[in-house]
């Protein structure tokens, strides 16, 4: 019973978005101004000229942010380090190139544990434990690409991959280890980078009501140091449908005005095919296609927010991509700049 009204009142909410200017064409819809990368282990096989090839592909679409997701992956480092003892796989280092020589914001993540939602799902003594041992991870990381990027232009900020659902941390108890978390590591992330900010990603399930959620992160960002809250339209995983995507967004937005934050949303370009949710194989995704796109586009448009960001070009949306990729990268360039 309580889900199902929980149902009716998001589709009420729905309508909302409907009594607001429908914008239809491409000229009048916000355009990628960022999107993420993921550093994996085939990128060590690139060589200079094709992560400039990149990177001057994503400029010619408008785009002067990427969001690294991870420096550290697992116990592995995408650069050579003193700390993590796991030979390099991935090019931060030459990533940290391409983004000065196109002039554009680098905002490095730190590290991603493959097992954070089975550990936070422990008891909350247990997840307090793993927040401390991931702030010191996640700070050691932080010193060596701090120092890597050093008198780069393009070092623009940290991004804490950690990821905040609408679920894991609606408990008090749990909220708090989550809250001491955050502050602990933002406040060590802003002592070695002053004027730097750090940001960090959610999503929502439609789990929490849209005023829940707009309360639990207004809380957040009022309590910890975090500067920037990127937010998922979950579209791509098939978390929200189009027409809810934007009332979750819009709550965040207006959690991140009420406390003097950025916002910015995140619209994922691709179509999940298979892993959790619908097989029991290894995560797989093709390129949306440009209507869906316009479409999540359209409904970002609606809400303030402080760019957009795309989850993510360099698989679904460049000439590097692959045949659907590039298919998608043309598609979008004729339609928003020509």
């Amino acid at each position: 019973m309580e889900n199902t009204l929980r149902r009716i009142i998001v589709a009420l909410l729905c309508l909302v978005p409907l009594l607001r200017p429908i914008m239809t064409d491409a000229a009048e819809l916000p355009r990628f101004t960022g999107t993420f990368l993921q550093l994996l282990a085939d990128h060590t096989a690139w060589d200079q000229a094709r992560w400039e090839t990149l990177f001057a592909a994503m400029r010619a679409i408008g785009v002067t942010e990427v969001v690294v997701q991870w420096s550290v992956n697992g116990d592995t480092p995408t650069y050579a380090s003193t700390y993590f003892k796991v030979a390099p796989q991935g090019a931060l280092p030459v990533v940290l190139q391409a983004a000065q020589a196109q002039g554009m914001r680098l905002v490095l993540g730190l590290v991603h544990d493959p097992e954070y939602w089975a550990k936070i799902k422990r008891d909350p003594k247990l997840v307090r434990v793993y927040c401390r041992w991931l702030r010191i991870q996640s700070l050691e990381a932080a010193r060596e690409v701090t120092a890597l990027a050093k008198g780069n232009p393009a070092f623009a900020g940290f991004y804490i991959p950690q990821e905040i659902d609408d679920r894991s941390w609606l408990d008090p108890e749990r909220k708090k280890v989550l809250h001491e978390f955050l502050t602990n590591l933002a406040e060590g992330l802003h002592a070695l980078a002053p004027g730097k900010p750090v940001a960090l990603s959610g999503f929502s399930n439609a789990f929490a009501e849209p005023a829940v959620l707009r309360q639990f992160w207004q809380q957040l960002l009022d309590e910890t140091g975090i500067d920037r809250v990127l937010f998922q339209d979950g579209i791509g995983v098939a978390k929200l449908r189009p027409s809810e995507a934007g009332i979750f967004l819009e709550a965040v937005s207006q959690a991140a005005q009420a406390a003097g934050r950025t916002f910015t949303p995140i619209v994922e370009i691709f179509t999940q095919v298979d892993g959790i949710s619908i097989n029991d194989k290894p995560f797989r995704a093709e390129p949306a296609s440009l209507e869906r796109l316009t479409r999540q586009l359209r409904v970002v448009g609606g809400i303030p927010h402080s760019g957009v960001l795309a989850f993510s070009l360099p698989e679904y949306c460049s000439p590097l991509g692959g045949p659907q990729a590039a298919a998608l990268y043309a598609a979008y360039q004729k339609a928003f700049f020509h």
